[in-house]
């Protein structure tokens, strides 16, 4: 379950990437410019949306506009109130649950962010627009593609009520990011070092695939944002205890404890009170093989050319053990 800080940390980060210039590539995050009204559209957009998403958590965001690369601001609703007037309008009040909202204060304005649970799909809302004569149904399974809403068609209701596919887990342990002293062209090193416990469904082995590994590092102060992104070129995986990394596609038989090495040549150079936030993905969108986490400066600063600086990020099992 993701925690407050962890989600507002994801939203800030998708607005960051919003004012870049770029679209989030997860496909269970919305956003939204404004509060849709009246409150049954809203609904409607929302249904479709879980209902596509696979039994996937979905965000929605309000207050960002990602053709205008802008933060238009969310006007403050009482949650509780909305998130009520929205459940009535779905048969037997069987609704997204909203399992976490928050109010993200970003440096252009605040918006509302809304972590919504899908498990119950399908998901069926009232119709309220009326056709002149005819048969009018009362009730729709609406239907995302793409950008657009549409009626769930057989095929895709079929596929809604299949059984979801079992999807790996991973456990991280330990990361961090490090900055060293450039060997060419007087840029510095970042190395990202990552050590997690990964585990396959039902026992089968699990491949992750290299070419659509990727990291992303964002730096955020009062001032600025920086971003730094990692292809899947810079990717190494080692699994404990075996031979060199691998640099395409790594296997995991069952379950196995690995450690994933990325490491690029960089002009970014953070302030040293700065603390950055890491997505580490290892080539299964939307699953739980996604590292999403904050880490806290530790600054390790020596002289000449062995000064660097450190962040790191500890789980509760490995500060326990440290302790």
């Amino acid at each position: 379950m993701i925690t407050p800080s962890q989600l507002q940390a994801r939203v800030l980060q998708v607005v960051d990437l919003v004012l870049e210039g770029r679209k989030p590539e997860d496909q269970t995050v919305e956003l939204k410019s404004r509060w849709i009204e009246p409150i049954h559209k809203m609904a409607r957009h929302i249904a479709a949306h879980a209902n596509a998403s696979r039994g996937n958590d979905i965000l929605w965001i309000i207050g960002v506009d990602d053709d205008g690369r802008k933060v238009t601001g969310a006007d403050g609703k009482e949650i509780s109130n909305w998130y009520s007037r929205m459940v009535s309008e779905f048969e037997q009040s069987v609704a997204p649950e909203l399992l976490l909202h928050r109010v993200c204060m970003h440096e252009q304005g605040p918006v509302v962010a809304m972590l919504f649970s899908t498990s119950a799909a399908p998901y069926v809302v009232r119709i309220h627009d009326k056709e002149a004569g005819g048969f009018q149904p009362k009730h729709e399974v609406p239907f995302r593609q793409g950008n657009s809403t549409r009626t769930a068609t057989r095929t895709d209701l079929l596929r809604m009520l299949a059984p979801p596919a079992l999807l790996p887990s991973m456990e991280p342990l330990n990361c961090s990011l490090r900055l060293y002293p450039g060997r060419s062209r007087g840029l510095p090193n970042a190395i990202i070092q990552m050590n997690a416990f990964v585990s396959a469904p039902n026992g089968a082995k699990l491949a992750m695939p290299y070419h659509k590994c990727f990291a992303r590092i964002t730096s955020r102060d009062a001032i600025c944002h920086r971003s730094l992104s990692f292809a899947a070129k810079g990717f190494r995986f080692l699994p404990c205890e075996q031979g060199d990394p691998v640099q395409s596609v790594a296997i995991v038989d069952r379950a196995a404890y690995i450690q994933a090495i990325v490491e690029a040549e960089t002009d970014w150079s953070p302030d040293t009170h700065d603390s950055v936030h890491l997505v580490m993905s290892f080539g299964f969108p939307d699953t739980a093989l996604t590292l999403d986490h904050h880490m806290p400066l530790r600054p390790q600063l020596g002289g000449g050319k062995n000064s660097r600086l450190s962040w790191a990020w500890l789980s509760r099992h490995e500060q326990e053990a440290i302790e």
